[in-house]
């Protein structure tokens, strides 16, 4: 339950727009602009003149969120993911998990070309996935380094994947806090979500992909 709660408080946290003027980004612009003005003040008491004293004032900022919608009480995430999908994600090698690494698979079944940013790797691909180990003890780890959104400066490369075509990435896997010794013979399941709210004409959405395991 806590896993849920958290998978789906992250998805509706990268669904909100982040566009200027949008909501969530005034309110940024308003926790920006306290800075600002702290550096603004500094820089009258030290004599510093060549500091702007320029501050953006944002637009719209209460409230700075938005509500998600409720549907018999599924949040509007709940139910984009429990829709079908012309993407599908699998895991289609663990064999590597120990060292670190799994690759997973992106499979187009529908009947249109589908495109989702080619821009996944060992870098950036924490901010694309969230991955979670689990023991039928209850034991519970969260395997990414760092989780967050990443916004691209540049426009996205795009990988097209005609009806029918995969794709499959291998992505790292943090295993800092799992203690490998102590797990050994342990079922485990190993489920990786995908998420992406960027890019043009692209896949937006989650996608879901479990594999069991056996830790040796």
């Amino acid at each position: 339950m806590a896993l849920d709660l958290w998978t789906e408080t992250l998805a509706y946290v990268l669904a909100l727009p982040d566009d200027a003027n949008d909501r969530p980004y005034c309110a940024g612009q308003e926790a920006l602009n306290e800075a600002t003005a702290y550096v603004i003040r500094l820089a009258d008491a030290m004599g510093w003149n060549n500091v702007p004293r320029f501050i953006t004032k944002p637009g719209t900022i209460e409230p700075p969120c938005f509500m998600p919608p409720v549907s018999e009480g599924e949040t509007r995430s709940m139910a984009v993911a429990e829709e079908p999908a012309p993407l599908t994600l699998s895991m289609a090698d663990t064999s590597q998990f120990t060292e670190g690494k799994i690759t997973v698979r992106f499979r187009n079944e529908g009947n249109e070309p589908v495109r989702i940013p080619d821009e996944i790797n060992d870098e950036t691909s924490d901010f694309f996935f969230v991955t979670v180990l689990r023991t039928q003890q209850g034991k519970m780890r969260v395997l990414n380094r760092e989780i967050g959104t990443m916004t691209f400066q540049r426009p996205l490369n795009y990988r097209e994947l005609a009806p029918g075509q995969e794709y499959s990435v291998t992505i790292p896997v943090c295993l800092d806090e799992v203690d490998l010794e102590g797990w050994k013979q342990c079922s485990c399941e190993l489920e990786t979500r995908y998420y992406n709210q960027q890019g043009k004409d692209c896949f937006l959405g989650v996608l879901r992909a479990t594999a069991r395991l056996t830790l040796q």
